[in-house]
C-alpha cells in the first residue's frame, strides 16, 4: 500500500470515527490492522493491500454508528477506486459487510463463498485480538464506564463476551496469539474476584 493512498484511507477513517465512543476509536483501528497484518504474514495471505484496507475500514459500515449504510458504501468505493480493482473492493466491501460478530452467524450476503476469504478470517481474528488481553478489559472498562456501568457489570459483561472469544478465533496464527491474552484475562478477573 503506497504511503498516499495509506494517508487517504486513514483520515477518511479518522473523519468518519470521530463520534465513536472510545472502545472503538481510531486507535482500536489502528492496532486491528498491525494484528491482521501480522497474522496475515503468518498465514501466508498474498492479498496484504485488502487484508490492510480491510482492517482499516472494518467499522466504518457498523450499524451503531453508521446511519445510511448505502450512502457509505458509494463513499467507499469513491474512496478506493482511484487505487485498487473493483474485484479488490467488492471483496474489501464483503469483508467489511461480514466482520461483525454477528455477521458469522448469519452472514449480510448470504453466500458461502464469502466465508472461504482468508482475507475475511484474518480481519475478523484481529478485530477479536484486540477484545482480548489487556487491551480488551481496558475497552470492556471504558465500554461500562461510557454507559455507567459498575464494577460488577463490567466484570459480569468480561465473563460473559471476552473469555469465549478465543472460540471464535480460525487462523492458526491468531489462535497461537490468543492463548496468553486469554490467559491475562483470567488470571486479572480471577484476583478481581478475589479482591486480591
Amino acid at each position: 500500500m503506497n504511503q498516499e493512498f495509506r494517508t487517504h484511507v486513514e483520515q477518511y477513517v479518522r473523519d468518519c470515527m470521530a463520534d465513536h465512543n472510545k472502545e472503538h476509536d481510531f486507535d482500536h483501528v489502528l492496532r486491528v490492522r498491525e494484528n491482521a497484518l501480522l497474522v496475515a504474514r503468518s498465514e501466508g495471505i498474498k492479498d496484504l493491500l485488502t487484508v490492510e484496507v480491510a482492517s482499516l475500514l472494518h467499522n466504518i459500515k457498523s450499524i451503531k454508528y453508521c446511519q445510511d449504510s448505502f450512502f457509505r458504501t458509494q463513499e467507499i468505493w469513491e474512496l478506493l477506486l482511484p487505487f485498487m480493482s473493483c474485484y479488490r473492493i467488492y471483496k474489501t466491501l464483503l469483508i467489511i459487510d461480514n466482520v461483525a460478530w454477528e455477521m458469522e452467524v448469519k452472514p449480510l450476503y448470504q453466500l458461502p463463498y464469502v466465508l472461504h476469504f482468508p482475507e475475511l478470517s484474518v480481519v475478523r481474528d484481529a478485530d477479536r485480538l484486540d477484545a482480548m488481553g489487556a487491551t480488551g478489559l481496558v475497552r470492556a472498562f471504558m465500554h461500562g464506564g461510557e454507559r455507567r456501568g459498575d464494577i460488577h457489570s463490567v466484570i459480569q459483561y468480561c465473563k460473559d463476551h471476552l473469555l469465549f472469544i478465543k472460540d471464535r478465533i480460525h487462523t492458526p496464527s491468531a489462535k497461537f496469539m490468543a492463548v496468553n491474552r486469554h490467559h491475562f484475562m483470567l488470571h486479572f478477573l480471577k484476583r478481581l474476584c478475589s479482591k486480591g
